[in-house]
């Protein structure tokens, strides 16, 4: 697992699990909080987990989706401001 932080990102997480030799992994990017970090990897390893993966497709078959952007997003203003770091420490000192 890696964890990290940063203004311009916000909250980040690559996690891996393994139940029944079936191994998962699960990227979060952008979280507001280390909560939200957390909560936000474990359902999506619960869901890589308990999920039938009949009749779907390699990771190598599937196809790009969503925008593209020529810019990476920069969310600090929103992330590293005094309101979201009373959030984002989660009252943790």
């Amino acid at each position: 697992m890696k964890t990290g932080f940063i203004c311009a990102s916000g909250f980040n997480q690559v996690s891996s699990a393994t139940r029944n030799g079936r191994a998962v992994v699960s990227v979060v990017l952008g979280a507001d909080s280390l909560g939200g970090r957390a909560d936000e990897s474990a359902r999506l390893l619960q869901l890589g987990l308990t999920s039938s993966n009949a009749g779907k497709p390699a990771l190598g078959q599937i196809a790009p989706y969503g925008e593209t952007h020529d810019m990476v997003a920069d969310v600090s203003k929103e992330i590293c401001n005094p309101k979201a770091a009373k959030i984002r420490s989660e009252n943790r000192t």
